[in-house]
């Protein structure tokens, strides 16, 4: 999709970059979080009503929209190098924006984020992208997108900002699907053949359409042959991983 160009003068460019350094430190960060800024601002009808759609703004939003801690201060007191500049005007300016308009919320790890969803919060790779959920100290919960760079916050996307560019025809990647119920019933469920007994073999007795009394015997052996068989499977008469997929999926 086309992203908006803001015509940021000079100063309002300089004064947004070292918001931006302050926030990420590094060129890469600095283009995220200057991404995030038109995000949030976009996607956010509230926003636009109070501040507008144009330049000033996003400039007038980034400073006294409150979001950013101590926006006035670090943009008029901080500090940008030409290239962190450059990087911010090639995000705002020409629209080459490095985040999906969707991606609204980054935090530090430590103190704001209370907990993640996958894992330890102060180890990255336990972060992973569109199935991590984030909880803050703000109150906000969203899902893991990226870590810009290292050093960088982790970025991610709130439900309602993924829904609202969603619903106006903006680009979304779509939502990790949610893993097949047969593929945790399938790793909870052992190889099993002639002499073995218990739950297992019953469950497998149902399918194979015999009598049940978990002992997998010369009949169940046969049933299983025969399934095998009709589902294009190697007929050796032990169940194993391919064998207990056809068969949940003959009873979903």
């Amino acid at each position: 999709m086309g992203f908006t160009k803001y015509n940021l003068s000079e100063s309002q460019l300089v004064k947004i970059a070292r918001l931006c350094v302050q926030e990420q430190g590094n060129i890469d960060g600095c283009k995220a979080e200057a991404s995030l800024m038109a995000n949030l601002l976009e996607t956010s009808p509230s926003r636009q009503r109070k501040y507008g759609t144009d330049a000033d703004g996003l400039y007038n939003w980034v400073r006294n929209g409150g979001w950013f801690s101590r926006a006035a201060y670090w943009m008029d007191y901080g500090s940008a190098s030409a290239k962190a500049i450059s990087a911010v005007q090639d995000v705002l300016v020409n629209g080459n924006r490095t985040l999906p308009q969707y991606v609204d919320e980054h935090d530090c790890i430590i103190p704001d984020i209370i907990s993640i969803s996958t894992g330890n919060k102060s180890n990255k790779a336990d972060y992973i992208k569109g199935k991590t959920v984030i909880k803050n100290r703000y109150g906000s919960t969203y899902t893991f997108y990226c870590f810009p760079a290292p050093g960088c916050d982790p970025f991610g996307y709130t439900a309602e900002a993924y829904e609202y560019v969603k619903r106006h025809g903006g680009e979304v990647e779509p939502e990790p699907e949610e893993p097949d119920e047969r593929v945790e019933v399938i790793t909870a469920l052992p190889e099993i053949g002639r002499g073995c007994e218990g739950d297992a073999v019953s469950v497998w007795q149902v399918i194979a359409g015999v009598n049940i009394d978990g002992d997998f015997g010369p009949a169940t052996q046969a049933a299983t042959i025969k399934f095998q068989t009709a589902h294009g499977l190697k007929g050796d008469g032990i169940v194993g991983a391919k064998t207990w997929a056809e068969g949940l999926k003959s009873i979903n």
